[in-house]
Formats: structure tokens, C-alpha cells, sequence
């Protein structure tokens, strides 16, 4: 299992956001097709969703060359 979907099973927030700015791979998947996104949404936790959140913020914001809010 990646260890992103381990954190976000974990529900460690701050290794979360530590391996999605590292830039891992947020679209791996475990045995059953789950990715650690879809992890964080089934824990409805906030905190664990922004990580992916902001840094496809990020992504899109370097494409397009804007800031968005």
C-alpha cells in the first residue's frame, strides 16, 4: 500500500500534507482501486482533504499563471 494511503488511513494530517507537497504520487491506488483522495473524503475530515486540495490549486494556478482564491 503507498504510503500516502497509509497516512490518510492513519488520519496523519501532517505526513499527509508533508507527502502530497513532496510531490508522491496522489493517484496511486490500493488493492481495492481506492486513492488516498478518495480515503480522505470517506473519513470526512477536512484536514485531510486540504493537502490535495491545495496543491491541485497550486497546479492549476502554475497553468494558468493567476493566483486563485
Amino acid at each position: 500500500m503507498p504510503a500516502l494511503i497509509k497516512a490518510v488511513r492513519k488520519q496523519k494530517v501532517r505526513c499527509v500534507d508533508v507527502l502530497v507537497k513532496a510531490g508522491v504520487d496522489v493517484n496511486a491506488q490500493d488493492a481495492k482501486g481506492m486513492t488516498a483522495l478518495l480515503w480522505a473524503a470517506h473519513y470526512e475530515n477536512e484536514q485531510l482533504t486540504a493537502p490535495f486540495l491545495n496543491a491541485a490549486q497550486t497546479r492549476i494556478s502554475r497553468i494558468l499563471n493567476v493566483k486563485l482564491h
